[in-house]
């Protein structure tokens, strides 16, 4: 059996080994396409993504940023390298490190107000990352202008409490109108009865001239009652508290329960459409739980925290159904999904539950500042 010379068999094992590097080399080239073409579709992303990208280091060191962040602060990106991000979040340093320290326990989203180039600010909401790479720990911040939403939310805000204006004057008008008109011929009317009961001589007809004279006296305390639910002189003339206190005194007497009311921190409110919204909400929190919780203890108190205003009404009743929804319905009423409705325009929101102990709590709360 013949076997290949040895300069043929080297000659074919350089072949094999040209071949095969050829083949990786066919293959590398393929490998670094793939992976620039995946780098580019990337950096294309990145650059042009609508929100701001800023990757910074766990101590504040911008090591990266996009296009669009630049822009909005008015910085080029060559700049922006190597900067703090406290020169660019108006939050103090120690407040920032605090949030890079325990951002897993942070809400999704982050309020933040960022500093521009040339000195005006902007409102921004932050989602944050955070990444271990080959040398050092990493956060990326995607960062959305929040400015157009914010001034969108006031412009609803005006609205709102242009609304709330609009319906107080309409009551305070119908008040009015019920006082000059149906309450003054109710008094008339009852006057005029009782000069006619000292004319009458039969017994069975002074019984029936002093029944009469009964039922539109209560007519007449209904519709003072009515007159004062549908715009409180109290809430202009002495604010909101000594409103409520008034109208806490009327529902002790009406449902035979006891009222306390907490306003120590409520603050004085100058704007009335404020003022009116906060004295609608207590007052019909403080109807629903005498009406439909048939309590013997209802307590309402004020908080003031940052700005935002909240009220907590309980009570010892049995608690709130375990079906209850905030719609309007026959079986739920309209009062606690219209003071849902309206309290989102004031950036606040409204939250019911179950005391333990036995009854119910609602929390209500608003922003007094915009």
């Amino acid at each position: 059996m013949s076997q290949d010379p040895p300069h043929s068999i080297w000659q074919k094992r350089a072949i094999r080994e040209r071949l095969a590097r050829e083949k990786a080399e066919e293959l590398l080239e393929e490998k670094s396409h793939s992976l620039y073409t995946a780098s580019e579709r990337l950096r294309l992303l990145f650059e042009n993504t609508a929100d701001g990208i800023i990757v910074h280091t766990d101590q504040g060191i911008i090591r990266e940023i996009n296009t669009t962040a630049c822009k909005s602060l008015g910085y080029t990106r060559h700049e922006l390298i190597g900067m703090s991000v406290s020169q660019i979040e108006l939050k103090p340093l120690d407040q920032l490190l605090k949030i890079w320290n325990d951002w897993e326990n942070l809400p999704e989203l982050i309020n933040g107000m960022h500093l521009r180039k040339d000195g005006t600010s902007l409102p921004v909401e932050v989602r944050l990352a955070k990444y271990q790479d080959s040398e050092e720990t990493l956060f990326v911040a995607l960062v959305r202008d929040i400015t157009t939403r914010i001034e969108n939310e006031k412009a609803l805000r005006r609205l709102a409490n242009k609304l709330t204006l609009v319906e107080e004057q309409n009551r305070r008008d119908f008040a009015v109108a019920l006082h000059d008109n149906i309450a003054q011929t109710l008094a008339v009317t009852k006057y005029r009865i009782t000069t006619l009961e000292s004319m009458l001589s039969a017994e069975s007809q002074k019984n029936e001239a002093m029944h009469i004279k009964s039922l539109l006296h209560e007519i007449i305390l209904q519709t003072r009652q009515l007159m004062l639910d549908l715009s409180s002189p109290v809430l202009y003339e002495s604010g909101v508290g000594a409103a409520l206190r008034s109208h806490s005194r009327f529902l002790s007497e009406q449902y035979n329960c006891r009222f306390v009311l907490d306003d120590e921190s409520l603050p004085e409110i100058d704007d009335t459409g404020i003022k009116v919204l906060i004295y609608q909400m207590a007052r019909e929190l403080m109807n629903n739980a005498a009406k439909h919780a048939k309590p013997s203890l209802v307590t309402a108190r004020f908080h003031l925290d940052d700005g935002t205003l909240s009220l907590v009404v309980e009570d010892d009743g049995p608690g709130f159904p375990d079906d209850i929804e905030f719609r309007p319905g026959a079986s739920n009423g309209y009062g606690l999904f219209s003071i849902r409705e309206r309290v989102t325009h004031y950036g606040g929101d409204l939250q019911i539950s179950d005391i333990p102990s036995g009854g119910s709590s609602v929390k209500v709360s608003i922003k007094l500042t915009h």
